[in-house]
């Protein structure tokens, strides 16, 4: 029997159906624990990921970003967040919750689209804080 670590007992916290996520950057760099958390991780990045999984999707840009379906979370590293703009259609459809690199919350002018979408961070878990929408 597996050990939960502390990193995914917050996530599942959390996000409380973990079905798919998309990850913009390195998850965090905790790639393997989300690909064990979440049923589909969907990884937008530059550089592949070095793992190879069954439930993980790799994608270099945006295209088609809108067709991934409805992600229960949006993970966000820190140095992506300007890669936010691209994730607006699936915020409108699916209300996804949103988990950003660092205990500390963001610049609200980092996060103004959010906050114009009524997303509001709600908690701060360490390795991450979790936003969600509060309509």
């Amino acid at each position: 029997m597996s050990t939960m670590s502390k990193f995914a007992k917050r996530i599942t916290k959390f996000v409380k159906e973990p079905e798919s996520a998309l990850v913009l950057g390195s998850g965090f760099g905790m790639l393997e624990e989300l690909i064990e958390i979440f049923d589909t991780v969907f990884v937008v990045n530059t550089i592949p990921p070095e793992i190879k999984s069954k439930n993980l999707v790799y994608r270099q840009n945006f295209d088609d970003i809108g067709q991934i379906g409805n992600p229960s979370a949006i993970l966000v590293d820190l140095l992506q967040l300007h890669n936010l703009n691209h994730c607006v259609s699936l915020w409108s459809r699916s209300r996804p919750y949103i988990l950003i690199e660092g205990n500390d919350l963001v610049d609200r002018e980092k996060t103004r689209l959010l906050w114009n979408f009524h997303y509001r961070p709600v908690e701060q878990m360490g390795f991450f804080h979790g936003w969600k929408m509060m309509q």
